[in-house]
């Protein structure tokens, strides 16, 4: 299902966030944003639950996805108008004619924040750790099986075993030379670079994430446009640009992002030029407001946004364990 998201729309900001920040503007619902940038170079926006997690492992949540896409990198990435794929990490690919193998040649001389240099290990480090059984504490992580079609996934998933530098993983993940990534399916999949570009799909610093084990969050090391400055969890999230981006260091020099901010709050903030956005989903009296204010309303924006919407039910109880009653629902 395709809708299009609203936004009220920044003037001298819009240029910086578009640039660096595309996922701030990927949500499908109403949000709004103020008329001037931050006069110290700073971003400022909130939501109205906590960040989770600030580890691809564990992505699974929208408000996480934000903190994600502007701290990692995926080897290919949506373009600015979401309608599809362009080049990130990989400097270009190649797809074998039956689909079943992908060759990706990385872009030469890209840094994590931290100045160490990506490198193939870090990439297949980084799908072999997602799809461990024992990913997270609490188990497999959320989007790990998106990648069970790579050969060898389910020998992998069921050894138990934890991702390690350089350690056998997933048998269809190899790299045939230095900067170059070659995975392989078991059965063809013409949505599988989709699911390559998702927040799962970011490349960690293997070394980083191998010495912080659990704590890895803590200490976020990615190839994206910002890095970790400090995270006082539940409250704030502060990130500063990163100066050996790939793409360039990004127009705004720092990104304030609270965490449990009621929407009311948020828009007082916000009339009070103490936010630059706020995002939706908007509870229906503020977006009856928005529309209703000229001044708000002259800042809302509309851009597109694909997504699918769907309910989803428990099979295991009536009555949908039904399958009868199923059939007749689709």
């Amino acid at each position: 299902m395709a809708h299009r998201s609203p936004r009220v729309g920044v003037k001298a900001a819009m240029g910086a966030l578009v640039a660096v920040a595309t996922a701030l503007v990927f949500t499908a619902t109403p949000s709004v944003s103020s008329a001037a940038a931050s006069p110290h170079g700073e971003l400022r926006f909130a939501t109205s639950s906590d960040i989770p997690m600030l580890d691809p492992l564990g992505q699974n949540d929208t408000a996480s996805d934000r903190a994600l896409d502007m701290i990692y990198d995926q080897l290919v990435e949506y373009n600015q108008t979401n309608e599809g794929l362009h080049p990130a990490l990989a400097k270009r690919y190649t797809v074998s004619k039956d689909g079943l193998t992908y060759t990706f040649y990385l872009r030469p001389n890209v840094k994590f924040s931290n100045g160490d240099p990506l490198t193939a290990e870090d990439v297949i480090y980084s799908l072999n750790r997602i799809t461990s059984q024992n990913a997270t504490p609490s188990g497999p992580a959320p989007y790990g099986s998106s990648y069970s079609d790579i050969v060898g996934y389910q020998k992998w998933f069921d050894s138990k075993a934890q991702a390690r530098i350089g350690k056998p993983g997933m048998s269809g993940l190899t790299s045939p030379a230095p900067g170059v990534v070659r995975i392989k399916l078991q059965v063809a999949q013409p949505y599988f670079l989709y699911e390559l570009a998702m927040a799962a799909g970011s490349v960690v610093d293997a070394k980083v994430a191998q010495k912080y084990g659990a704590d890895y969050q803590l200490h976020a090391t990615g190839t994206g446009p910002f890095k970790l400055q400090s995270w006082n969890r539940g409250h704030r999230m502060v990130l500063v640009a990163n100066p050996k981006s790939w793409k360039g260091a990004p127009k705004v020099a720092k990104i304030v992002y609270d965490e449990n901010v009621s929407y009311d709050l948020q828009m007082l903030r916000f009339e009070k030029g103490q936010y630059d956005f706020v995002f939706g989903p908007l509870p229906s009296e503020i977006y009856a407001k928005v529309l209703a204010s000229p001044a708000l309303k002259k800042l809302y924006h509309e851009a597109p946004w694909n997504a699918y919407t769907y309910l989803a039910f428990n099979t295991t109880k009536p009555p949908f364990d039904n399958v009868y009653l199923r059939q007749a629902a689709n």
